[in-house]
Order: structure tokens, then C-alpha cells, then sequence
């Protein structure tokens, strides 16, 4: 599944499908970049 933002309220985004426990804080958001994401 892809991550979906459902909404975005000053610094407080809501999103679908991203792997993070309910209500944690994010420290840092990129893009996939398949040379650096995907294991050897």
C-alpha cells in the first residue's frame, strides 16, 4: 500500500498506509529511493 496524505493541519499530517504506531511523533519524511531502501 501506498502512504496516502489525508490531511494536513499547520505541522500535523494525517496519513494512510505509513508503518508508525498511532499518534508518534515523525522526525523526518523522504521519498523511497530504491538505491538506499532496498536491501542488498
Amino acid at each position: 500500500m501506498k502512504n496516502k496524505l489525508l490531511s494536513r493541519d499547520d505541522n500535523i499530517l494525517k496519513v494512510k498506509g505509513l508503518d508508525a504506531i498511532n499518534e508518534t511523533p515523525v522526525l523526518d519524511i523522504r521519498p523511497f529511493a530504491e538505491n538506499y531502501d532496498c536491501p542488498s
